[in-house]
């Protein structure tokens, strides 16, 4: 598991060797870089720039926690199945 990938570059060599890439995307809401991060940092601005046909999965986050998991859980199901399609949850 690879829990973060903000250039496009980590994106294209994770995919290449085999791993399954997820965006999840919280729509209405910025990144908070004033607890983490830094404000303007090019990986900040990257990652909202990798156009979605750079992942196998998008997620949207907009529903809460519990949906969200709910998602994670069928998100990880496909993935044990091999089923390697993209899809938007």
């Amino acid at each position: 598991v690879i829990s973060d990938g903000r250039f496009r570059n980590e994106i294209i060599e994770a995919r290449s060797i085999g791993a399954t890439a997820i965006k999840v995307s919280r729509p209405g809401v910025q990144s908070n870089t004033n607890k983490a991060g830094v404000p303007g940092h090019s990986s900040e601005i990257e990652i909202e720039n990798i156009p979605g046909h750079f992942f196998d999965v998008l997620v949207n986050n907009d529903q809460g926690l519990e949906e969200l998991e709910k998602k994670a859980y069928v998100i990880g199901t496909q993935i044990l199945h091999l089923d390697k399609q993209q899809y938007v949850l």
